[in-house]
């Protein structure tokens, strides 16, 4: 089952979003953070993953879907809309042309940031009802994000969905794994679906 959870207070609503399931949590907001770190990708303690997410909780448009399964958070996908002097933002915009910016990172365009899977539950479709709940009613334009190339299986899922490839080999800092950086499409200005150029 999978909840979704909006606005600032997504973060302080993560220990009561189990209750959709009729039993809590145990453990609140801790054993939320605590299920958190088993799922994102190179772990790094709860500091690591709480101090990001409650920054990027506090952002213009954030929101969040989680996955769980028998009390136990599976998987979840987040981000927020996008604005020049955010790191993430500020680091894709420099490597794009100016075509590209006014593209992908118009104003109120929507940063995907983060969605992953707890290992066991891959396969299940859970990862493509976690990107579409995080989507559903958004009113971006455009959706950005950025996944390692060689995450075949997230790339493959981003390919499914429509995303085009607007920079390939891109690294964040220098000695970084290297990136895609895809842009998806939502709608034409004139509110018809707008076909993808160059897929995955």
């Amino acid at each position: 089952m999978s909840t979704l959870l909006r606005g600032p207070g997504s973060l302080a609503l993560l220990g009561e979003a189990a209750r959709s399931t009729n039993r809590p949590a145990r453990g609140g907001a801790d054993s939320w953070f605590a299920q958190l770190e088993e799922i994102w990708p190179d772990g790094g303690g709860h500091k690591r993953i709480e101090q990001p997410l409650t920054r990027h909780a506090a952002r213009k448009g954030f929101r969040m879907t989680i996955a769980q399964e028998d009390e136990q958070l599976i998987g979840f996908a987040y981000g927020h809309v996008g604005s020049p002097g955010e790191w993430w933002h500020d680091s894709i915009e420099a490597a794009m042309t100016l075509a590209q910016r006014q593209t992908w990172l118009a104003p109120g365009h929507f940063e995907l940031l983060e969605l992953h899977l707890r290992p066991d539950c891959r396969r299940r479709g859970i990862g493509s009802a976690l990107h579409d709940a995080v989507l559903e009613e958004l009113t971006s334009q455009t959706v950005v994000a950025s996944i390692r190339t060689n995450n075949t299986a997230a790339l493959g899922l981003a390919g499914s969905k429509g995303y085009q490839v607007v920079l390939s080999d891109f690294r964040f800092a220098r000695g970084d794994a290297p990136y895609c950086i895809l842009g998806l499409a939502r709608r034409s200005s004139k509110g018809g679906v707008t076909k993808p150029r160059r897929r995955l």
